[in-house]
């Protein structure tokens, strides 16, 4: 059987059915088997607070180890945690509550990517019906799962790890699609992505620009601008505004000037002097290949966008031709601006996790469109043209199967986890040692940690956090990894539970 224009139908169905698979995979690995790690852990003390009649604070472990409303080093937002709060309050446990709404997140990303190709396919054909299932569309959404997000320190272990870059990626992904015909809806979904990762605002350059490209006229232009950009700053307004009511004027100025600070000085903490050669080096190792395989890939993709736009069919509606280019357009400009803004920028370390948002969203809109552009006839005309079109078409078809296979494999192995533990695992261990903490009475609420895996430990134990360095550390009794003091009130997974220090 075949589809419309003479192709199989069969393909699109197994390329749609592989990537939900490798999707379907992956985030039941990541919301049931990935550890909790310790920025997962930290985000999580929000959500818990926040049911606990607390308010939106979190455990301040980063800040000065009490209470910390509306913490500016929580860098995930209420877009996030929000949600996860609603679900743990009606009895879904911490952890779980957190990675179902990461994970729906994330089923967004993959529709969204899967809605982008299959519209440019559309665009690409012209009058022609494209066939559902669509080919491009199953491309596109495979390669938010081709980046490599758990290579360094500060990963994203899977797709509904409780942090924000998935959710912010599939905001971003469903704003190009808003554009043009709902500007509003877009500039609202990257407001809700920019309060859910505030890095999310370097994405703006590129809608911007897919938005100009998009709209004919300059006067139509100027207005959906506008009305996009009131928009955005929406999200957080609203979000201000609840500050403002909760803190008083003066708390407010206080959080302003504890983000600035944030922004200015944290990632610093962590850097070591690196190059934008040694950035571009690792990145090119992000991609689930070997690098030189993967910077050969690259370079094909750039070829063949080149190829395609310049062999496009003549036929295809001018309308349908400008949509196409604004999506291929803003894909370049926004996945560029991320690597760009990451490789240059002297206060971010050397972890993939800080361009992430930009390859997961942007990624797949290049993708959308070179794949949309090969469903067009144009390129075929020519000879020389059509082998090459041909050659480098299938060198990235099969290099995007090859990583999305890879992605999953990773999974399911346990090479994508930061840890040889697991869930299960770690809240076993956890109900050991808070079994050891009833035994304190000073350790019923507050627990002192080292910065690390000892976190994740306290919170699944079910203890506020504050690290051993703070100075409210000095009478709360301590959770260490073993060795780390003694004598032991309880031990278990490579952890000790010892009273306060003295």
């Amino acid at each position: 059987m075949k589809a419309p224009g003479g192709r199989p139908r069969w393909l699109p169905i197994s390329l749609t059915v592989f990537s939900a698979v490798v999707w379907g995979v992956s985030l039941v690995w990541s919301v049931a088997q990935h550890p909790l790690w310790e920025d997962e852990a930290y985000n999580l003390t929000v959500v818990r607070n926040l049911v606990n009649g607390l308010g939106y604070s979190s455990d301040g472990i980063l800040r000065f180890g009490t209470l910390t409303p509306f913490d500016p080093a929580i860098s995930t937002g209420p877009v996030v945690l929000l949600p996860a709060a609603g679900l743990h309050a009606f009895g879904i446990p911490l952890v779980l509550s957190g990675r179902l709404v990461t994970a729906a997140f994330a089923v967004l990303l993959a529709v969204a990517a899967y809605t982008l190709g299959a519209r440019c396919e559309r665009l690409a054909l012209g009058s022609v019906r494209a066939p559902r299932p669509s080919i491009a569309g199953a491309l596109a959404s495979m390669l938010p799962l081709t980046f490599d997000t758990w290579l360094t320190l500060s990963p994203i272990q899977g797709p509904a790890d409780v942090l924000g870059e998935f959710a912010a990626a599939a905001l971003l992904l469903w704003a190009v699609c808003a554009l043009p015909r709902r500007p509003w809806l877009a500039g609202l979904l990257v407001g809700l992505a920019i309060q859910t990762k505030l890095i999310a605002l370097l994405a703006i350059p590129a809608l911007v620009v897919a938005l100009l490209w998009a709209v004919p006229g300059w006067r139509r232009r100027v207005r959906e601008v506008f009305v996009a950009g009131a928009g955005v700053v929406l999200p957080t307004v609203f979000y201000e505004a609840w500050i403002l009511i909760a803190l008083g004027p003066s708390g407010f100025h206080s959080n302003l000037r504890d983000q600035y600070w944030f922004l200015r000085s944290h990632t610093a903490d962590y850097s070591q002097p690196n190059t934008p050669g040694q950035k571009l080096e690792l990145f090119s190792r992000a991609w689930m290949l070997p690098s030189a395989a993967a910077v050969a890939v690259g370079l094909c993709l750039l070829g063949l966008l080149v190829l395609l736009l310049v062999s496009a069919d003549r036929q295809t509606a001018v309308t349908s031709r400008r949509s196409l280019n604004a999506v291929v357009v803003c894909g370049l400009i926004g996945a560029g601006t991320f690597v760009l803004w990451w490789v240059f920028s002297s206060r971010t370390p050397l972890w993939v996790r800080h361009p992430a948002i930009g390859m997961l969203a942007f990624v797949p809109a290049i993708g959308a469109g070179t794949f949309g552009l090969l469903s067009a006839g144009g390129w075929r005309r020519a000879a020389p043209v059509r082998w090459l079109v041909g050659g480098l078409g299938a060198i990235v078809v099969v290099a995007v199967l090859c990583q999305t296979g890879a992605y999953g494999w990773a999974q399911i192995s346990g090479t994508s986890q930061t840890s040889a533990t697991s869930l299960s695992r770690q809240r076993a261990d956890a109900a050991e040692l808070r079994r050891g903490l009833q035994t304190l009475p000073s350790a019923r609420e507050w627990v002192a940690v080292p910065w690390g895996g000892s976190v994740s430990m306290a919170v699944l134990a079910d203890r506020h956090v504050r690290l051993v360095t703070q100075a409210s550390a000095a009478r709360t009794p301590r959770l260490m990894p073993a060795g780390g003091c003694s004598p032991a009130v309880a031990s278990a997974g490579g952890y000790v539970v010892c009273s306060a220090s003295r």
